[in-house]
C-alpha cells in the first residue's frame, strides 16, 4: 500500500496551558492530562520523549530533571487510566487509533518545533518510508534504501544514528516478509 505524504506539526497548545501553569502541583492534574492527551492526539504516532520534552515546553519546564520524568509518568498514567491515549510499539496513540493500519511518511514541516531527530520518529513511520520507497524503486541496494527512506522522513543528510534508524525499519520490512535481501539489494517480496 501506497503510504500517505503529510507535512508533521508540532501540536498546538491547549487553552489554559501557559508557562506559569505549576506542572507539579496538584491543581494542574487535570490540565495536565488533557494537555498530554492533546499532544498525543495532534502528534501520534509520538515516541514517549518527544511527548514528555512537548508537554515540558507547554508548561514552562526548562530542565528535563529526574523529577520532572516522574511526573510525566503520572500524568501519563492518568491519560491512559482515563483512557485517552495508549502506548503499542514504542509510540503513544490516540484512543480509537488503528496503529495496524497506520502508513504515513510525515517529514518536517517549516516551523522549528516540526523539526525531529531520528530517534523521535516512531518506528511505524520509518516502516511506512522503507516502504513508500520500495514501491517505487522495487529494489535497491540496502545503504541507498536507508538514504532514500531518511530522505522521505526529510533528513537530507544520513548520519550513523540516522542509518541506524533506518536500517531497524528495513529489517522489520524484511521480517514481515515485504521484502528481502538478493545479490545485496533489497527486494520488494
Amino acid at each position: 500500500p501506497e503510504a500517505r505524504h503529510d507535512e508533521y506539526r508540532a501540536a498546538t497548545r491547549v487553552r489554559g496551558v501557559s508557562s506559569r501553569s505549576d506542572i507539579y502541583h496538584e491543581r494542574t492534574n487535570e490540565l495536565a492530562v488533557r494537555a498530554l492527551a492533546a499532544i498525543v492526539s495532534q502528534e501520534a504516532p509520538i515516541v514517549p520523549e518527544l511527548a514528555l520534552r512537548r508537554l515540558a515546553d507547554w508548561f514552562g519546564v526548562s530542565r528535563i530533571t529526574d523529577r520532572y520524568r516522574e511526573r510525566f509518568k503520572e500524568i501519563l498514567g492518568r491519560a491512559a487510566s482515563a483512557g485517552m491515549l495508549f502506548a503499542k510499539g514504542d509510540a503513544f496513540w490516540p484512543a480509537g487509533a488503528n496503529p495496524g493500519g497506520y502508513d504515513r511518511v510525515r517529514p518536517a514541516g517549516d516551523a522549528e518545533d516540526s523539526q525531529r531527530d531520528i530517534e523521535w520518529i516512531p518506528l511505524i513511520e520509518r516502516v511506512a518510508a522503507v516502504r513508500r520507497v520500495l514501491a517505487t524503486q522495487i529494489a535497491l541496494p540496502r545503504e541507498e534504501l536507508e538514504r532514500e527512506s531518511a530522505r522521505l522522513l526529510g533528513f537530507s543528510r544520513v548520519t550513523a544514528k540516522t542509518r541506524e534508524a533506518m536500517s531497524e525499519a528495513i529489517d522489520v520490512v524484511i521480517e514481515r516478509g515485504a521484502a528481502h535481501e538478493a545479490d545485496d539489494r533489497v527486494v520488494v517480496s
